[in-house]
């Protein structure tokens, strides 16, 4: 997700797109959320709601990047970042309602880890994203060899054979499970980073944060899932 897409999100909870607030109001929106961090449905810890509670609410500025205009990473194709677990979730969720009118509000989503890890190594068949050849910088954005994130869809190379882009470095990546499953305290990331060393390029390699954590190395992507 870019920073373009995610700027349209924020837009909307500030009241600046009446298209998409036609599609799905605005405030009922805002309950939605509410809703949600009261009744423990994003986690069984209650941490989305004691988030919200300590951020002051349901708000646009609480959705917001803390690098929305930052000249480094705050470019609009590049992937944005500084965005918790918990925000991923909310855009995922209002792009749903967004597309359905209100119907779906699961039409959109994060990828579970199995989906990401099967997505990036076809079921486990390759190594990196790209195949079997040793990462380089022709194929990922990795080891602070740029210094910052670029514009999703840089490196052709790096593509997996299907056509997906940046499964490999620019940002570590959003998954829906718990990385630890018993303790439930943080959530599971994939694909490296931009400042990332290669052995996080690999598929197989799983990294994980706390779901209130944002920073400059994590972003996401969204699941749709097949409709027949």
């Amino acid at each position: 997700v870019t920073n373009k897409r995610y700027r349209m999100f924020i837009d909307y909870l500030n009241g600046k797109n009446p298209d998409f607030e036609e599609r799905y109001p605005r405030k009922r929106f805002m309950e939605i959320m509410a809703w949600f961090a009261s009744n423990k449905v994003w986690d069984s810890n209650y941490q989305f709601g004691v988030h919200l509670q300590a951020r002051q609410g349901v708000s646009a500025g609480r959705f917001c990047s803390d690098y929305h205009d930052d000249n480094t990473f705050g470019g609009d194709e590049q992937p944005v970042v500084k965005v918790s677990w918990y925000y991923a979730k909310a855009y995922c969720l209002w792009m749903s309602l967004i597309e359905s009118q209100g119907e779906k509000r699961d039409l959109f989503r994060l990828p579970t880890e199995k989906e990401w890890v099967w997505a990036a190594g076809r079921k486990g068949g390759r190594k990196y994203p790209w195949g079997s050849e040793d990462a380089n910088y022709s194929r990922a954005n990795y080891g602070k060899h740029v210094g910052t994130t670029t514009s999703v869809g840089s490196y052709a190379n790096g593509a997996t054979p299907e056509g997906l882009y940046d499964m490999a470095g620019n940002v570590f990546e959003w998954c829906e499970d718990w990385y630890d499953s018993e303790k439930k305290l943080s959530r599971v990331l994939h694909g490296g980073s931009w400042f990332s060393n290669p052995d996080y390029l690999l598929c197989s390699a799983r990294s994980y944060n706390h779901p209130e954590t944002g920073d400059d190395s994590i972003g996401f992507r969204v699941v749709r899932s097949c409709q027949f």
